[in-house]
């Protein structure tokens, strides 16, 4: 993975849409720490569920086209 896209939180109470920033982050050249540039809002909702509650994201367009959204529950990782 050349670098990852973070998201600055999630929101705290139910139904409420909120606008986020999303981050991009990429290890420094010669090792040692991140990288890391802001280059999205979008908008995040946390709605109930049966087992908990889930979120809805309201995506923006991306600015550059080597740019995407995928999602995962696993953190990121550099290794290649």
């Amino acid at each position: 993975v050349h670098s990852y896209g973070m998201l600055g939180g999630h929101p705290e109470t139910y139904k409420k849409e909120v606008t986020k920033q999303l981050y991009s982050a990429w290890p420094n050249d010669g090792g040692g720490g991140y990288t890391s540039q802001s280059w999205a809002r979008i908008k995040v909702q946390r709605c109930p569920g049966d087992s908990g509650h889930f979120f809805i994201y309201h995506l923006s367009d991306v600015p550059l086209c080597y740019l995407g959204y995928c999602g995962s529950s696993e953190p990121p990782s550099f290794e290649l």
